[in-house]
């Protein structure tokens, strides 16, 4: 770990919310992340939130939580939202998701233009 830290932005359009972020997820910057993810939901009910980790150096378990908590609290909300996980191919969020077995509950793609278009 590099003590990168996060930064997570939101961006809102036809139907779906981005949530960007980058930098190292970890019990000290996961509340960036939270906080970035609650705002996707805020507003609406979005057809798809698209988190795109391709940016992230480090992924610990208290992001893995907080993927967990996003894909719940969309089915919890009775809509259609789609949760889809953008992450780089091979690399550390990855590597986490499918060591943890999160990728058989949670969406996960390697190309952002794949996740937020229609066909998706």
């Amino acid at each position: 770990m590099n003590n990168e830290p996060v930064t997570a932005t939101v961006e809102r359009g036809e139907g779906r919310v981005v949530v960007r972020v980058s930098g190292e997820v970890d019990m000290a910057t996961a509340p960036v992340l939270a906080e970035a993810l609650d705002r996707a939901f805020t507003g609406g009910d979005p057809a798809r939130v698209v988190v795109d980790l391709t940016g992230v150096s480090f992924f610990a378990s208290s992001g893995l939580a907080l993927l967990a908590q996003t894909s719940a609290r969309a089915r919890a909300r009775d809509t259609d939202t789609d949760v889809v996980v953008v992450v780089a191919p091979g690399g550390p969020t990855e590597r986490a998701i499918t060591v943890t077995s999160m990728d058989r509950s949670i969406r996960v793609v390697h190309d952002l233009a794949g996740a937020t278009s229609d066909s998706a």
